[in-house]
């Protein structure tokens, strides 16, 4: 079967619900909506937190900044910035 024809069937089959059914789908369908948003935010920051992780070890390996920045495909700044958080965040550890 087609996907195409296969939402328009569905989406054609709800001008048939009555107004308890359509809230009901709404709910649903918004449920749906912000499960799928939360695992990509998900999947995004475990994608961030590797190349936290990557920077941190290239760093410790003494790799150049530059080399980090385009090995975990981050600018500069952001390699520094994240040099920076990890330096505050060991400070405030060890304080």
């Amino acid at each position: 079967e087609c996907p195409v024809l296969g939402k328009a069937f569905g989406v054609l089959e709800q001008f048939k619900y009555s107004p308890e059914e359509q809230e009901r789908y709404d709910v649903r369908d918004m449920n749906a909506s912000a499960i799928a948003t939360s695992i990509s935010d998900a999947k995004k920051e475990g994608r961030a937190e590797e190349k936290r992780e990557m920077v941190m070890k290239l760093h410790q390996q003494g790799v150049d900044k530059k080399i980090i920045a385009t090995a975990a495909g981050l600018s500069p700044e952001k390699v520094e910035q994240i040099l920076t958080e990890n330096n505050e965040k060991d400070e405030s550890l060890h304080s």
